[in-house]
């Protein structure tokens, strides 16, 4: 997994930060990508969650193809490597 070879590559108490997106499955419901990410990880040995970053997108553009709202925010979680004695 790359995850882990990220970990075991963080100098110190290194940081990991990982940019991601919900999407829309093709009948519409929210896929919530970070959240997933975040349940993957959250037992990690030597990753810890330090912050979530919520990143609003005001001005992006986008195409209205149908009755959903548009998604215009993107996460950053944030790991710190941590070591285990």
């Amino acid at each position: 997994m790359c995850i882990d070879f990220s970990a075991s590559n963080l100098a110190g108490n290194g940081i990991l930060a990982i940019l991601c997106e919900d999407k829309r499955s093709e009948d519409g419901l929210v896929l919530p990508i970070a959240l997933q990410i975040e349940r993957k990880l959250r037992n990690h040995k030597a990753l810890k969650i330090k912050e979530l970053v919520t990143v609003s997108i005001e001005n992006g553009r986008h195409e209205q193809t149908d009755n959903d709202l548009h998604i215009n925010h993107k996460y950053i979680l944030i790991y710190r490597r941590v070591r285990n004695e």
